[in-house]
């Protein structure tokens, strides 16, 4: 159909912009303000935010726990459980800080 590369190449191009617009475009009918869905949508981003980083982080505690508790006196193992336990709680604190971003820029929001 297509006899050179530089055409059939154009031509996926075309088609490929034309169904990234398509799959990016959204219409709402009836959704309300667009600041008010914006405002439920960060705090619905949060929230869920909030349930994983504490989730992971008491998977990440628990296994630095358990890397030092089972170590058998290798000491290399015993700081690795260590840096896990550390590392998890710094992305856990971080993760919630979050909230302190939100609920700065949400006012602007709105």
């Amino acid at each position: 159909m297509f006899e050179s590369k530089k055409l059939r190449r154009t031509v996926l191009q075309i088609v490929v912009v034309i169904i990234i617009m398509i799959m990016t475009s959204t219409v709402s009918y009836a959704a309300g303000d667009a600041f008010t869905k914006g405002e439920q949508l960060i705090k619905d981003v949060y929230a869920w935010f909030l349930k994983a980083s504490t989730a992971a982080a008491g998977v990440g505690v628990g296994t630095g726990a358990f890397m030092k508790k089972f170590s058998r006196g290798k000491q290399q193992m015993a700081e690795l459980g260590g840096k896990v336990q550390k590392d998890s709680i710094i992305s856990w604190a971080a993760l919630n800080g979050l909230g302190l971003i939100i609920t700065t820029i949400t006012p602007y929001i709105s």
